[in-house]
């Protein structure tokens, strides 16, 4: 089989005065910012992604070790993008998310949109926030078309960029050229990859919604 090369894309002084041998009383000191919760984290991350046809999984791994991961969920409903509402029960989650986290472990949750067909290409887009304690995630992903046999390879896997702590979120715009030729039904596939002190870690694959197309093979 002729292998396709996938294309991704590239996203705060407290002043104090004196007169003679009296002085002001000192401004209150600013707030510190609160960092989200890891529900309150995904759930907006999910909310500036279109979701409409999407597609999310959650997959994380505690202090122990333990990993767990959610099924493929249906991204339009919203308590399926908390991965507090899938987590195993006595899995501790992170209790905050951003660089400052100081709980164990980590989760991610991915979304994958439907891929459709524009002009002459094939193009999906995924989206990926991961809290907790990690070096770096990335997004690998691949486009599968059907078969007699199931689905199969359309491209080889493709790349994101590296998103590095503190920073968690991770948005990807993945196409592929569409020649003419068969018609067959289309769709991305993508996984997520995080890397802490312990290694490279794969996470569930996950495959969002198809198009048909006379793309060929």
């Amino acid at each position: 089989m002729n292998r396709r090369t996938i294309a991704r894309g590239t996203a705060a002084a407290v002043a104090a005065s004196a007169a003679l041998a009296l002085s002001a009383p000192a401004a209150p000191a600013a707030d510190t910012p609160r960092l989200p919760t890891v529900s309150q984290a995904h759930t907006a991350a999910a909310a500036g992604f279109d979701e409409r046809g999407a597609k999310v999984v959650h997959w994380g791994v505690d202090a122990s070790g333990k990993e767990w991961k959610s099924e493929g969920l249906d991204a339009s409903v919203p308590a399926n993008n908390d991965p507090a509402n899938f987590a195993p029960q006595g899995v501790r989650l992170p209790k905050t998310a951003g660089k400052d986290a100081t709980a164990a472990g980590w989760i991610c949750s991915t979304w994958a949109r439907p891929t459709v067909l524009v002009g002459n290409y094939l193009s999906s887009s995924s989206h990926e926030i991961c809290s907790g304690s990690f070096l770096y995630h990335y997004t690998r992903g691949q486009f599968l078309r059907s078969s007699w046999s199931g689905p199969r390879a359309y491209t080889g896997w493709g790349k994101s960029n590296f998103v590095y702590s503190p920073n968690e979120v991770n948005d990807t715009i993945w196409t592929i050229g569409c020649p003419g030729g068969g018609t067959y039904n289309y769709d991305l596939q993508v996984q997520t990859h995080l890397v802490d002190t312990r290694g490279d870690h794969g996470g569930p694959y996950e495959v969002g919604a198809i198009v048909r197309a006379a793309c060929g093979t």
